[in-house]
């Protein structure tokens, strides 16, 4: 009997490591978080939302993607930094609505489009070599129709979105050089090694 309670006096401890260790990586750590806002600060992304989710409407979407990005490219291609980018993009919400309306016309669609700078939130997303973690971002919104259909995400600064419609993919780090820290670049490179350091060392 004594050696059963001494078996479970030293499992309890254990068990209590083992839950507490779970309840940690069941989200984001403080260092995780404040490396989030760190890249959440100097990135700006571009959210194109379809009309609906049918064949159609996905596909102008894409077509409208190409045409936003045709359009932004001479006003992007020398920004310096993601505050600049927003205020070229601001400066250019007009054009950038008629661009799609452009295309749209071009498909016979008389749907509307609304764009506009907004903040929102992003679940984590791959683009080639980088992976960006959820979080709130700071997004040029596109919205065709009733903005009800899948939509499209892509980074406009730095790296001008990694579809190759506007800049080359860079795949090792460069895009993101001067732009985050070491430790951010890392993160976005190397999400799962950071998360499991961040999680499980204390220092």
């Amino acid at each position: 009997m004594r050696r059963k309670v001494r078996q479970i006096r030293w499992a309890l401890p254990l068990l209590a490591g083992i839950f507490g260790a779970f309840l940690a990586g069941a989200g984001p750590s403080a260092e995780e978080q404040a490396l989030q806002r760190e890249i959440s600060g100097q990135v700006l992304r571009l959210h194109v939302v379809a009309n609906s989710d049918s064949r159609q409407d996905q596909e102008q979407k894409l077509k409208v993607r190409d045409g936003i990005l045709k359009m932004l490219n001479p006003v992007l291609s020398n920004a310096g930094s993601a505050a600049e980018s927003r205020r070229r993009v601001e400066e250019h919400l007009g054009q950038v609505e008629e661009a799609a309306r452009q295309v749209l016309r071009e498909e016979d669609s008389s749907l509307p489009v609304e764009a506009r700078l907004s903040r929102e939130w992003f679940p984590e997303r791959t683009y080639g070599e980088y992976t960006l973690p959820e979080g709130e971002y700071q997004a040029l919104r596109v919205e065709i129709g009733q903005g009800e259909g899948h939509n499209w995400w892509c980074i406009l600064y730095p790296g001008l979105c990694f579809t190759g419609a506007v800049r080359p993919v860079e795949e090792d780090g460069r895009a993101f050089q001067g732009v985050l820290t070491e430790e951010a670049c890392d993160f976005i490179l190397h999400p799962a090694e950071t998360k499991i350091r961040f999680r499980w060392l204390p220092f």
